[in-house]
């Protein structure tokens, strides 16, 4: 006889996810497909969670994961061995734009993953990250972290009202519950 699947609905913040992603929690197994988002995809992934829309919900499959180095997007990272691990079942391309845009990892440089919020933007303020020049506009690297946004405000030219924008953005964007 098959014991049932216990299954629990919960959500969890951007937040949340980015560092269970960082501690090892947060796994994606090698059986996935490949990724296949490309750059307009995760700035439309983020678009939508500025604006608050839905973004669909991850499901995750809860057991033991080794110590390891895991690829986010085409960055490595060591991360240890976690009793109770989220693997993932369905968000792959989601968890992935989350983890490799929001922590500072190297991800050499891969326009997927290279995207900036401008305050300025009328419309969606989110677009690849320019090589050069970006002083107006804030790479998401940095806004995945209180400390790091700070620093880059503290050098930043960026208005006050402009600044609030920042703000207001990186609570939007790690305060987001996904739906799991």
């Amino acid at each position: 006889m098959f014991d049932a699947l216990e299954t629990r609905p919960t959500t969890y913040t951007v937040r949340d996810l980015i560092q269970r992603v960082q501690q090892g929690g947060t796994r994606i197994p090698q059986f996935q497909r490949p990724l296949r988002w490309k750059n307009r995809d995760v700035c439309a992934f983020f678009d939508s969670i500025w604006r608050g829309y839905p973004v669909g919900s991850m499901l995750f499959w809860e057991r033991p994961a080794p110590a390891e180095r895991i690829v986010l997007g085409v960055a490595e990272l060591d991360v240890p061995a976690v009793d109770q691990a989220l693997w993932v079942v369905d968000g792959q391309q989601r968890l992935t734009a989350l983890a490799a845009t929001l922590l500072d990892l190297d991800q050499k440089n891969d326009a997927r993953w290279r995207i900036a919020f401008d305050p300025a933007a009328a419309e969606s303020p989110f677009g690849l990250l320019p090589l050069r020049g970006a002083g107006s506009v804030v790479p998401l690297s940095v806004l995945g972290d209180l400390r790091r946004l700070g620093r880059w405000l503290t050098e930043s030219t960026l208005d006050e009202r402009a600044q609030d924008r920042v703000e207001e953005a990186q609570q939007r964007i790690l305060d987001y519950a996904l739906p799991a």
